[in-house]
């Protein structure tokens, strides 16, 4: 009975537990209740996973399911980087944000090859593009996704891991004093990686299968 508590608990927190963080201001609020929308979403049309944390291997149900919740995520580090970026917002939620957001990546050692200033070096790590968002010359930074397709499904890498894609026209605006000083429109692609990994669950410890994103290319 406790197990099963701990693993539907889990499966809540996935949902929730990043987002519940930042919260503050009305702006900030409607940003964060967005993605909440859409975290919501998903787990309500994805009860049946509770079973497929600890599998051996998903089926392609679980896999579709899993990476949606992966395309979340991707979501959520949007939203992340405009909050980072926001001069106007409380530093205090910025500064949990950039600790939170580095939780939605597969690894500390994944690269994103994605220009946010003229003098940023890519790819960036993920530490390093967060460093250059938040010491930004500007005041805001708004990121608009269109075309979002599937333009890989999951496949098994290992045993522990699954990797697909999802690509996008992204645009990127840098605002200062109500101005654009910044601004590019590229396409990029996403890898979206279905992970098992270590967790805990009260006093024990258990492999369950989580989202997450790998390179931003």
């Amino acid at each position: 009975m406790r197990n099963k508590f701990h693993i539907t608990l889990y499966v809540v927190l996935i949902g929730f537990g990043f987002l519940m963080s930042c919260s503050p201001s009305s702006e900030e609020k409607d940003k964060v209740s967005n993605s909440r929308d859409l975290s919501s979403e998903s787990i309500e049309n994805n009860k049946d996973l509770e079973g497929a944390f600890e599998a051996d291997t998903l089926n392609t149900l679980q896999l579709e399911a899993f990476q949606q919740r992966a395309r979340q995520k991707v979501q959520d580090f949007i939203n992340c980087v405009e909050i980072i970026s926001n001069k106007s917002y409380n530093a205090e939620l910025r500064d949990v944000s950039i600790k939170q957001i580095k939780d939605l990546f597969a690894d500390s050692t994944v690269f994103i090859n994605i220009q946010i200033t003229k003098t940023q070096k890519i790819p960036s790590t993920i530490s390093h593009f967060l460093n250059e968002v938040n010491r930004s010359d500007y005041d805001s930074i708004k990121v608009k996704t269109d075309s979002v397709v599937l333009s890989q499904p999951e496949k098994s890498k290992t045993s522990t891991k699954y990797i697909g894609a999802v690509s996008a026209k992204v645009t990127i605006n840098g605002f200062k004093d109500g101005k654009i000083i910044f601004s590019s429109i590229t396409n990029h692609t996403a890898e979206t990686c279905i992970i098992k990994t270590q967790k805990q669950f009260g006093t024990e410890t258990k492999m369950v299968w989580e989202a997450a994103i790998g390179e931003l290319k």
